[in-house]
C-alpha cells in the first residue's frame, strides 16, 4: 500500500513534467494545439504538485518557473 501511494503521488508530477521537457526541448515552433498542450500541462503540474506535496509550504523555484513562466515565453 505505502509502495502504491508513492507511485500514485510522483506519478501525477512525472506526467506532466514529460510533457513539459517533450514540447519545450522542441527544436521548431510549435503548432498551435501543442502550445495549448503546454500551456495546459504547465498548469496540471501545478495543481498536482500542491496534491502530492501538501506538506511543503512553497513550490520550488524551478517549479514556480514552470508553472507561471514557461506558459507566457511560449506565447511569443
Amino acid at each position: 500500500m505505502e509502495c502504491a501511494d508513492f507511485v500514485k503521488r510522483h506519478s501525477a508530477v512525472i506526467e506532466q513534467l514529460d510533457i513539459v521537457g517533450h514540447l519545450t526541448r522542441a527544436i521548431r515552433p510549435l503548432e498551435a494545439a501543442e502550445v495549448e498542450t503546454l500551456k495546459e500541462a504547465c498548469a496540471a503540474f501545478g495543481v498536482a504538485w500542491r496534491e502530492s506535496y501538501p506538506h511543503r509550504k512553497q513550490m520550488t523555484v524551478k517549479g514556480h518557473i514552470v508553472e507561471v513562466h514557461v506558459p507566457e515565453f511560449v506565447e511569443r
